[in-house]
C-alpha cells in the first residue's frame, strides 16, 4: 500500500500546481480579467485613421479613477473592477468625447469611439498646419524674391564696370610735360622733375 501512496501523492501535487493560477483567479473575484476595451479613431483627409496615445479615463461609481492610453493602431485595454464607469476620450488636437454608464466585464465588446477634429480657423480660413505651411511658403517666396533683386542689382554693377565704367575718367598723362606725372593724395596731378639725360 505505500508503494501506491507515493504515485498518489506525486500525482496530487502536480494537478494542484497546474490549477493554482486558476486558483488565484478566483480568490481576487475575477477583478483582474474585467476590463474596458475599444479602439479610437478619426476621420483624417477623409479617410478612417486610428489614433495613437488617445487617453481613456474611467471613473467609477466610488470615485475610483483608472486610466490607459491607445497604442499605434488605435486600441486600448483598461483593467478595472467589473462595474458601470463614466468614461472619457480624449487626444490632442480633436474634441474631447464622454460616455456614460460603461460597463467593464470580461467579455465585453470592444468600444468604437470616433472624435472629431477640432475646428482651430486660423489665418485666411485654415486650419493652424495649413495656415503655418501657407505663412512659410509666403517667407519662403519673400526670401527668394530678395535675393534675385540682389543678384540683379549686383550683376548690372559688375557689368558696367566690366565695360569700361562711362562714369569714370582714366587717367593719361599730361604729354606736353618732359616730367613724369604723379598723383597726390587729393587726386591732383603734379609733374616731378625733369629727368636729364646725363
Amino acid at each position: 500500500m505505500r508503494q501506491l501512496a507515493v504515485p498518489v501523492a506525486a500525482m496530487a501535487i502536480i494537478i494542484l500546481a497546474a490549477f493554482l493560477p486558476f486558483a488565484s483567479y478566483a480568490d481576487d473575484g475575477g477583478e483582474s480579467a474585467s476590463f474596458i476595451q475599444g479602439y479610437v479613431s478619426s476621420d483624417i483627409k477623409g479617410e478612417n485613421t486610428f489614433l495613437k496615445n488617445a487617453v481613456i479615463t474611467a471613473v467609477g461609481i466610488d470615485g475610483t479613477i483608472y486610466r490607459a492610453s491607445t497604442d499605434s493602431k488605435g486600441y486600448f485595454s483598461l483593467p478595472c473592477p467589473e462595474g458601470q464607469y463614466s468614461v472619457a476620450v480624449e487626444c490632442n488636437g480633436f474634441e474631447h468625447v464622454d460616455f456614460g454608464n460603461v460597463t467593464a466585464g470580461v467579455l465585453k465588446p470592444p468600444l468604437y469611439v470616433k472624435l472629431d477634429m477640432k475646428d482651430s480657423k486660423a489665418i485666411w480660413g485654415l486650419d493652424t498646419p495649413h495656415a503655418l505651411q501657407a505663412l512659410g511658403m509666403a517667407v519662403l517666396l519673400s526670401i527668394i524674391g530678395v535675393g534675385a533683386a540682389v543678384f540683379i542689382i549686383c550683376r548690372k554693377k559688375r557689368s558696367d564696370a566690366a565695360a569700361g565704367g562711362s562714369d569714370q575718367e582714366e587717367y593719361t598723362p599730361d604729354e606736353n610735360q618732359d616730367g613724369i606725372g604723379y598723383g597726390d593724395e587729393n587726386g591732383d596731378d603734379y609733374v616731378k622733375d625733369e629727368i636729364s639725360d646725363s
